[in-house]
């Protein structure tokens, strides 16, 4: 299934090609890209488990989400 984009996520995409006059296509196919920050149905934020996984922070609950590789920079 195709993963869409939710109102309360931020992710780090690729741009993949172009589509018609007022449109491009996403992808976040690369190992790096991903969701980069997310909230749960109960409105509290997502903690990064594992490339695959995020956790909601006030119930526990694990939601599948292809997660962003994000390296700090200095």
């Amino acid at each position: 299934e195709r993963e869409r984009e939710r109102e309360s996520q931020n992710f780090l995409p690729s741009q993949l090609s172009l589509g018609d006059a007022r449109s491009y296509f996403l992808t976040t196919a690369e190992n790096e890209l991903g969701v980069v920050y997310a909230m749960s149905v109960a409105g509290a934020p997502l903690i990064p488990l594992n490339w695959c996984e995020m956790e909601c922070e006030k119930t526990g609950a694990k939601e599948a989400r292809k997660v962003a590789k994000v390296v700090p920079t200095l």
